[in-house]
C-alpha cells in the first residue's frame, strides 16, 4: 500500500506539475499518507571556478533550490496538505535515491522538461537516469497536460 511520496522539483514548471501530481496523489492514498519535497543541488554541473562558492558570495544554486522549495511549499499549502522539504546536495539522482530510502517513499514523482534530444541521447535525462535506477516506482510528469501540447487537428 503506498503511504509515503516524494517529489522533486528544480522550480520548473514541469517539476511544479510533478509537485502538484504528488499532491493528488497522496491526498488519493488517505489520511495516513505523506508527502516529501525534494531539490538537489548539484554544484559538479556548474562549470570550473562558477561551482566554487568563495565565502561572502551569494549562493545563486542555494538560492534557486530554496526559491523551488517555496514555490513548491505554496503549492502544498494551498493544496491543504502538509510537507516534509528536503533541500539535498549531490548527484541529483543518487541525493532523490538516498532520500527517498531514508524516508521509505514507496513512490517518487519528477517532472520531465523533454528538452533537446542530443542532449538526452548524450547525457540523459535526470528522469530516464531516475525511472532505470530507482528500486521504487516512479510517476514522470510532462510539463503540459497533453492538450496543450497537442496541435489542433486541421479541417
Amino acid at each position: 500500500m503506498m503511504r509515503c511520496v516524494l517529489a522533486a522539483t528544480d522550480g520548473s514548471a514541469a517539476s511544479l506539475r510533478a509537485v502538484e501530481t504528488a499532491i493528488e496523489l497522496v491526498r488519493s492514498f488517505g489520511p495516513d499518507a505523506r508527502l516529501h519535497v525534494a531539490t538537489v543541488l548539484d554544484y559538479a554541473d556548474v562549470p570550473g571556478t562558477m561551482g566554487k562558492h568563495p565565502p561572502g558570495v551569494p549562493d545563486l544554486l542555494a538560492e534557486l533550490a530554496d526559491a523551488a522549495l517555496a514555490q513548491a511549499a505554496g503549492a502544498v499549502a494551498t493544496a491543504g496538505v502538509t510537507a516534509e522539504m528536503h533541500r539535498l546536495s549531490g548527484d541529483v539522482v543518487d541525493a532523490l535515491l538516498a532520500c527517498a530510502a531514508r524516508i521509505g517513499a514507496d513512490l517518487v514523482v519528477a517532472g520531465f522538461h523533454g528538452r533537446n534530444r542530443i542532449a538526452r541521447l548524450v547525457i540523459g535525462s535526470v528522469s530516464g537516469r531516475l525511472v532505470r535506477s530507482s528500486a521504487v516506482p516512479v510517476v514522470v510528469v510532462a510539463r503540459r497536460a497533453p492538450a496543450e501540447t497537442e496541435t489542433p487537428p486541421v479541417r
